[in-house]
C-alpha cells in the first residue's frame, strides 16, 4: 500500500476517493478500516470519503472487530473528524466487545476518544476494568497514552493510574522522551502522587 510505503501521492489517493464513495456500501467492515487508516496515515482529510466511511461504518458496526472498531476510532481522531454519532456508535460496539481488546486496541481507543475530547465515562470505566487485567502487557507508548487519555479528560481514575504506574516502573527506560512527558503530565493533572514513579 501507499501508506507502507510512505508515498503521500494527493491525486492519486483523491482519485481513489471517487470509485470508493460509488462502492463504500459493498465494503466489508475490513476494507473501511484499512481505507479511513490509510488516509489517517498519510494526513490525507477527504470529507466526502469520511462521511461515507462513517455511514457504512456505523451500518457495519455489529461485524467489526476489535481492531478495526479502534482503528475506526484513532483514524477519525488523527484527521480532526469528531462525528459524534460515530463515536457514540463505536463506544457502545466497543464496551461489550473489550474483552477482545488487546492492549493496543485500548490505547488507541483512549487516547482516540481523548483527542476528540469525547469525555464518555461508561466507556473509560470499561476500559480501565479491562485494563487492569492486562495492563502488564501495555508497551511504553500504550501506558502513557492511555494515562494522558485519562488525565486530558479530567477522569482522575486512580486506580487505574496507580496500576499503569507500577507497570510503567520497570518499563521507564523504554519509553522516549514524549512518553515520559505523557506520563508526567497525566499524574500532575490528575493530582496523583506516585513516588517510585515519580
Amino acid at each position: 500500500s501507499l501508506e507502507r510505503l510512505a508515498v503521500v501521492d494527493v491525486p492519486l489517493l483523491e482519485a481513489l476517493a471517487a470509485p470508493s464513495l460509488r462502492n463504500i456500501w459493498q465494503a466489508t467492515p475490513q476494507d473501511l478500516c484499512n481505507t479511513v487508516w490509510a488516509f489517517a496515515r498519510l494526513g490525507i482529510c477527504n470529507d466526502p470519503l469520511l462521511a461515507a466511511i462513517s455511514s457504512a461504518a456505523l451500518a457495519k458496526l455489529p461485524e467489526t472487530g476489535s481492531m478495526g472498531l479502534a482503528n475506526i476510532a484513532w483514524s477519525f481522531a488523527i484527521l480532526q473528524d469528531r462525528n459524534l454519532p460515530l463515536m457514540n456508535a463505536l463506544s457502545a460496539r466497543s464496551i461489550p466487545t473489550l474483552p477482545e481488546f488487546n492492549d493496543q486496541d485500548i490505547s488507541n481507543t483512549s487516547w482516540a476518544f481523548a483527542h476528540m475530547q469525547v469525555a464518555d465515562r461508561p466507556l473509560f470505566e470499561a476500559l480501565s476494568a479491562a485494563s487492569l487485567r492486562r495492563i502488564q502487557l501495555f508497551c511504553p507508548q500504550g501506558l502513557a497514552n492511555t494515562a494522558w487519555a485519562l488525565a486530558r479528560l479530567e477522569f482522575d481514575d486512580v486506580p487505574f493510574l496507580t496500576a499503569i504506574a507500577a507497570a510503567a516502573i520497570p518499563r521507564i527506560h523504554a519509553g522516549d522522551a514524549q512518553n515520559l512527558a505523557n506520563l508526567a503530565w497525566a499524574f500532575a493533572k490528575c493530582n496523583v502522587v506516585h513516588a517510585p514513579l515519580l
